[in-house]
């Protein structure tokens, strides 16, 4: 949904902690990311909701956050959401927007590249299930979210807007 290196592509891209975030979503056989004749209501009728969160990276859990409700699609929440943040090196990489009670990990575990940590929600301030996924590189011990954003790769690739994966294989850009 969002991603690149220019504010049109990437509305994160303004944002200097947020600047090369990824919103990553899943789309039907038709290529929507919603199912075009369900109820528009119905977190169900996103593809991505619920589907399973990999750890992208090595390293250990430094915060979790759990316990805040979905929001209906195209309604925004607040600014909390259900979260994870993994510690890889130098870096903080943030999971954002996942489903209440739906965890699998939590503060100081240890995690490994591919691991199952949580579901696709829509928690915080998101309006539609997807998965929201950026890097910084961290400036403050005690705010996880201060810090330079840097790029991150999927299989050596930036992900920008309207990429497209298939098992992990960016087939479109």
């Amino acid at each position: 949904m969002n991603g690149g290196m220019s504010s049109s592509m990437n509305y994160h891209f303004s944002h200097r902690t947020l600047k090369y975030a990824v919103d990553i979503t899943k789309l039907t056989p038709l290529g929507s990311r919603k199912e075009k004749f369900d109820n528009s209501e119905s977190l169900k009728s996103y593809p991505i909701y619920n589907d399973s969160v990999y750890s992208p990276a090595e390293g250990r859990i430094i915060e979790v956050v759990d316990g805040v409700d979905d929001n209906v699609p195209n309604s925004l929440g607040s600014s909390n959401t259900n979260m994870i943040i993994i510690k890889h090196k130098g870096y903080n990489i943030l999971l954002l927007h996942l489903k209440k009670n739906s965890l699998l990990v939590k503060k100081n575990d240890f995690v490994k590249v591919g691991q199952e940590i949580a579901k696709v929600g829509n928690s915080g301030y998101s309006s539609e299930p997807h998965l929201h996924v950026h890097a910084i590189k961290h400036d403050n011990k005690r705010d996880y979210f201060n810090g330079t954003s840097v790029p991150i790769t999927f299989n050596g690739n930036y992900l920008k807007r309207n990429d497209l994966l298939l098992d992990q294989t960016l087939i479109f850009r």
